[in-house]
C-alpha cells in the first residue's frame, strides 16, 4: 500500500467521523430545542389551567356572594313584610274598636272615611 492511499483512508475515516459526529450534535441540539418546547408549552398550559382556575374560583365566590345578598334582603323583606303587617292590623284594630264606640255616638261616617284613609295609606 501506498501512503497516499494510506493518507485517502485515513482522510476518509476523519471525514465521516466528522459528519457523523455533526449528525449526532444537530440531533441532540434538535432533540434539546424539541424538549425545551415541550417543557415551555406544558408551563404555559399549567399557568393558563392555574389562571383559569383562579378566575373559576373568583366567579364561584362572587356567585356565592351574591346568592347570600339575595337572601340577606329577601329575609329582611320579609321581616318588613311581617311587621307591617302586624303594625296593619293593630291599626286596623284600634280603629274599629274605636269606631264601635264611636258608632254609639252617631259619628259612624266619619270612622268609614278614616277607616277608607287609613287602610290606603298603610298599604
Amino acid at each position: 500500500m501506498t501512503i497516499t492511499l494510506v493518507l485517502k483512508i485515513i482522510t476518509t475515516a476523519i471525514v465521516a467521523t466528522a459528519i457523523v459526529t455533526a449528525i449526532i450534535v444537530i440531533v441532540f441540539i434538535v432533540f434539546v430545542v424539541i424538549v425545551i418546547v415541550v417543557v415551555a408549552v406544558a408551563v404555559a398550559v399549567a399557568v393558563a389551567v392555574i389562571v383559569v382556575v383562579i378566575v373559576a374560583v373568583a366567579v364561584a365566590v362572587t356567585v356565592i356572594v351574591i346568592i347570600i345578598v339575595i337572601i340577606v334582603v329577601l329575609i329582611v323583606v320579609v321581616i318588613i313584610v311581617i311587621i307591617l303587617l302586624i303594625v296593619d292590623s293593630i291599626l286596623v284594630t284600634t280603629i274599629i274598636v274605636k269606631a264601635s264606640k264611636l258608632i254609639f255616638n252617631g259619628t259612624i261616617h266619619v270612622i268609614l272615611i278614616r277607616v277608607s284613609v287609613s287602610r290606603e295609606g298603610i298599604t
